[in-house]
């Protein structure tokens, strides 16, 4: 005949395993919660960058302004406030990627399948001399360093990816504002 502790003994076994697949399950469901989180919000920034509002500035960034130096930049660009506010708005934008980014907020493979390595190294390598001017005459090291972040992000995993020799986006088209 079967002992009461002998039923007690399975019972209390059945119910350690149920406890623990729910401990599992719990755990499985927090992963694919956290990794659709990430997912949704790499999407979400990347549709910021991308969206129509702001291709003009990046465009304009990219094909039509020259600056070589911070000292360039300076005498051109910042008196001019409309200037300033473009590139300012792209900067500003590969700056906040560079944050989610180091941040583990977004993930950096599908973030730059979006919005491709090229566009960020080609911002940097258009922002890079007037970011180290900056940082030099305000004193400042942490301005922009995480666009400089992202870019070397950018660059490690894309290493072959080329920003094109001397102006950086020769070719320029019939829509380029």
């Amino acid at each position: 005949m079967v002992d009461l502790a002998e039923i007690q003994a399975a019972y209390y076994m059945v119910a350690a395993t149920g406890v623990l697949v729910a401990a599992v399950f719990y755990i499985l469901n927090l992963r694919m919660v956290q990794k659709k989180m990430k997912l949704d919000a790499t999407m979400i920034y990347g549709a910021l960058i991308t969206n129509k509002d702001q291709v003009p500035e990046w465009r304009h960034l990219l094909y039509d302004t020259d600056f070589t130096s911070w000292e360039d930049w300076d005498k051109r660009y910042r008196t001019n406030p409309k200037e300033y506010e473009n590139i300012f708005i792209v900067a500003g934008a590969i700056n906040q990627l560079g944050v989610m980014v180091k941040e583990k907020v977004v993930d950096p493979e599908l973030l730059l399948t979006i919005i491709s390595p090229i566009w960020v190294k080609g911002v940097w390598a258009k922002i890079s001399s007037m970011v180290y001017g900056y940082r030099t005459a305000y004193h400042d090291p942490s301005f922009y360093k995480y666009a400089e972040f992202l870019y070397n992000e950018t660059e490690r995993m894309y290493p072959d990816v080329k920003v094109p020799a001397g102006r950086h986006w020769p070719i320029k088209t019939d829509k380029t504002p």
